[in-house]
């Protein structure tokens, strides 16, 4: 009979499955590629922090996890990162920003370079590429 419920075609009720595998698929590529570089070094080189001043001088710590915070809670706190194009210190807490090389940083992740010196907390730090 024309006109029935039967003769209309009905919508799929969601995208059809090989469509949902295909988007999980590439969602789960995406992801784990992202999550792949967060954790690469540069060029295989290996961030090392060596501190200079302070109770701690002498003492080195390798940067292997892809974020280290530093500092102090309270006064004065930085985190480094480590991406795919090396290893950046962004500000986290405290009323002044920490210096590299004798400058303040601003809000912004702040590349760190080969040799560069760290002021935080009242600690001076060297930060280095281990190859």
């Amino acid at each position: 009979m024309p006109g029935t419920a039967t003769d209309v075609p009905q919508p799929p009720a969601g995208p059809a499955p090989r469509e949902t595998q295909i988007i999980s698929a590439a969602a789960r590529q995406a992801v784990a590629q992202a999550e792949a570089a967060a954790g690469e070094a540069p060029a295989g080189e290996l961030g090392v922090i060596q501190v200079l001043s302070g109770a701690n001088a002498g003492r080195e710590l390798r940067l292997v996890k892809s974020l280290t915070t530093l500092g102090k809670p309270g006064r004065q706190v930085a985190v480094i990162t480590r991406r795919p194009h090396g290893y950046f210190i962004t500000h986290v807490e405290g009323a002044s920003f920490p210096l590299v090389n004798g400058r303040a940083i601003d809000a912004q992740a702040r590349l760190l370079h080969d040799h560069d010196i760290i002021e935080l907390a009242g600690v001076k730090m060297e930060f280095f590429l281990q190859r």
